[in-house]
């Protein structure tokens, strides 16, 4: 173990603790400090691992995938986007929800964690708005996830009109009206 992996796991172990007192977050560094590749801890922070650390704990419970938004990178603009799941996922599953949502995808990776002999995996993207947005991501995140929730469980169609949640902050719901509107007039055979 280097030097540098050894901070992170210390300053992990720390924010563990302070964040939800030694009687939970110790047993949680545990079960987890050994987990994450050195990839990983070059590219994450240990604060934003102990929100990764709490996600994958759901998927452990819940089986379901998860999502989150991490605050601004090395860039304002820029934010994480973190996939969780306890199967391997590839991009041509996550592009398109992207794309049609108006990001930019700066990169991605994938991270496999083992916790307790299950493999998780966290798939992670770099990503800004496409060119404009109504407000910063931050404010946007509550919708931003739903939406991306609701297009992953398939209850939203993967289609541009997505984009008027970063480009106007409206919700999924908002967006599925307009959505029936279009399609009924297109129905009607109107030019």
């Amino acid at each position: 173990m280097n030097r540098l992996t050894k901070t992170w796991q210390v300053s992990l172990q720390h924010i563990a603790e302070r964040a939800l007192g030694k009687k939970t977050g110790h047993p949680l560094w545990q079960k987890y400090h050994s987990a994450f590749p050195a990839e990983y801890q070059a590219l994450v922070s240990p604060r934003y691992a102990l929100k990764d650390m709490l996600h994958l704990e759901q998927v452990l419970a819940s089986g379901n995938q998860r999502i989150s938004l991490l605050n601004p990178c090395k860039r304002v603009d820029e934010y994480r986007l973190h996939f969780y799941s306890r199967q391997q996922r590839y991009l041509d599953e996550y592009i398109p929800i992207l794309e049609n949502m108006h990001f930019r995808v700066m990169d991605h990776v994938q991270f496999p964690v083992t916790v307790d002999g299950i493999t998780l995996f966290i798939k992670s993207f770099t990503i800004k708005a496409a060119r404009s947005q109504c407000a910063s991501f931050s404010k946007l995140r509550i919708r931003m996830l739903e939406t991306i929730e609701a297009m992953m469980d398939g209850m939203v169609e993967k289609v541009a009109l997505n984009k008027l949640l970063v480009l106007t902050g409206m919700s999924w719901q908002e967006i599925d009206v307009i959505r029936a509107y279009r399609n009924y007039y297109l129905q009607l055979g109107h030019r």
